[in-house]
């Protein structure tokens, strides 16, 4: 084969059998990427993993030609590194070992990516869809950056991408993923990293027709410690410090507050949890990831009829996201204080108190204030108890 065009990189470390339909669909999107006439290569990244999963790496390698790159890193976001410093092509794909890409992703992916003018600017393409199925079932429809829906405040407080995300090797070489620091409160390297992406002018975009399956684990820890999301849930649950040591500065402002409840009329249809309508290709895929992983079914059952399955669409507000906003505009004002910050916004005291704790800690994060402004406040308290972690954001 040439150079690849496009390396689609599944990172396992030690799911065993499970990673068979992670692999499988893989190959199957490779393939059809080559039949489009793009150069594909399937690479499997094995981070310290345990003889079962070396066995099925080999056994599938050898039906499909994929290529091994054994590391031991112990660490997600570092085989993702790993795995650009090993790869030849120009654009990369990851894909975890327990989640599925449907079978048209990269060409499609693909196509979008270099249909564009060939510039400087950096994209970061994610699908329009992911099916979320095992411990919970909903759709996340991803939304572009530079839609008129998306909120900085949103962002800040919910991941709005996955991590199965496709862009030039330049890209992921010039931002690399941070190393999970469970032990010190910090998770979600992939959140993080979209958030460093935005700061640094990039965007983020979507392949219309395009569906992920994405594998929820429970969210207690495994005995074996293996379970790093249910583990990063356990941590701050929020991005990491910038990895430039500045404020993460999101470009665009935030939507404007709204008073209005989610299912409210009055809102902006965006913004509305709605009927699912997808596209032809998308089921298409989906029928073909059911015939891989027969979970997925419990999820996309009835799909075939407008729906009113759960939606983390990433468009319609929430209750902290409208709390959040007005403190952004209330900052504007430049308070001496977050304690006074606090008490001028509203919208705050009517949520519970872990969703509290979590604008708090977002509006500490936001980079307005030094340590010495964080004064008494029963809010600020009861946040810092709850994420210790806070005070290395300061």
């Amino acid at each position: 084969m040439a150079k690849p065009e496009v390396a689609a990189v599944v990172n396992l470390h030690r799911e065993g059998e499970s990673a068979v339909p992670s692999l499988v669909s893989a190959w199957r999107a490779v393939d059809q990427a080559q039949r489009a006439g793009i150069e594909a290569e399937l690479m499997v990244v094995i981070d310290d993993p345990d003889e079962a999963t070396v066995t099925v790496a080999n056994r599938w390698s050898e039906r499909w030609a994929a290529r091994i790159v054994p590391i031991h890193v112990q660490d997600l976001g570092a085989a993702r590194n790993a795995a650009v410093r090993a790869a030849q092509a120009e654009w990369i794909a990851f894909l975890d070992g327990d989640d599925l890409w449907g079978e048209s992703w990269l060409a499609t992916a693909f196509r979008r990516a270099t249909s564009a003018p060939s510039d400087d600017r950096v994209e970061v393409w994610h699908p329009e869809v992911n099916v979320m199925f095992g411990a919970a079932q909903s759709l996340l429809h991803h939304i572009e950056s530079t839609h008129s829906g998306f909120s900085a405040a949103r962002l800040r407080l919910f991941n709005a991408w996955t991590a199965l995300s496709f862009a030039r090797r330049s890209t992921y070489v010039a931002t690399p993923y941070p190393r999970n620091r469970l032990r010190d409160g910090f998770g979600y390297e992939d959140w993080s990293w979209n958030l460093e992406v935005l700061r640094r002018g990039g965007t983020h975009r979507v392949a219309p027709g395009t569906v992920h399956a994405i594998r929820r684990a429970p969210t207690t820890p495994s005995p074996d410690n293996t379970n790093l999301l249910a583990q990063s849930r356990t941590a701050l649950r929020s991005p990491y410090p910038s990895t430039t040591n500045d404020p993460v500065a999101l470009p665009g402002e935030t939507t404007e507050v709204s008073e209005l409840t989610p299912t409210d009329p009055q809102l902006p249809p965006q913004y509305l949890q709605r009927p699912v309508q997808l596209s032809d290709s998308i089921y298409a895929d989906l029928r073909h990831l059911v015939a891989i992983e027969a979970e997925i079914a419990m999820t996309v059952a009835g799909l075939g009829q407008p729906t009113t399955l759960p939606q983390n669409d990433n468009l319609h507000v929430t209750a902290s996201q409208r709390a959040l906003e007005e403190i952004d505009v209330l900052a504007s004002d430049a308070p001496s204080s977050i304690a006074e910050l606090l008490q001028r916004a509203e919208l705050i005291h009517n949520l519970p108190p872990d969703e509290q704790h979590r604008v708090v800690i977002e509006t500490i994060r936001g980079g307005r204030f030094s340590s010495s402004a964080i004064d008494d406040s029963t809010l600020i308290e009861s946040a810092i108890e709850a994420y210790p972690q806070a005070k290395e954001l300061l």
